[in-house]
């Protein structure tokens, strides 16, 4: 119940009403999260995975935005999401950018291919 309790109270009005739509589905991913392998040791594996995560949450905000999402959504809640949308861009754009310079700068001149190595 706590479990519960928290992602309720924590969780914005979407989240909230598939809360209460499906909890032993909620339950379910939690308790998989709490079991699932540890991330890969390997740095190039997990940004490899944190990438791949990343266009995956992409595409599933795309099509639940397509569903209608934003249809019945209080004004203040769509503010609250355009502010996270912001900021989820602003982040994107910095890795986007620091990941092109990492590409340039990473090459034969450095052993390991670590821009930092220099």
């Amino acid at each position: 119940m706590a479990v519960l309790y928290a992602a309720y109270r924590d969780g914005n009005a979407v989240t909230r009403q598939r809360l209460l739509e499906a909890p032993v589905l909620f339950l379910k991913a939690f308790k998989e999260s709490l079991t699932s392998p540890p991330p890969s040791s390997s740095p190039e594996e997990n940004l490899r995975t944190d990438i791949e995560v990343l266009g995956s949450v992409a595409r599933r905000a795309h099509r639940r935005l397509r569903q209608g999402a934003l249809q019945n959504l209080l004004e203040r809640e769509r503010e609250q999401l355009a502010r996270s949308l912001r900021q989820s861009l602003e982040e994107t754009r910095c890795m986007a950018e620091r990941f092109e310079q990492e590409m340039g700068h990473a090459g034969p001149q450095h052993a390991s291919g670590d821009s930092q190595a220099a």
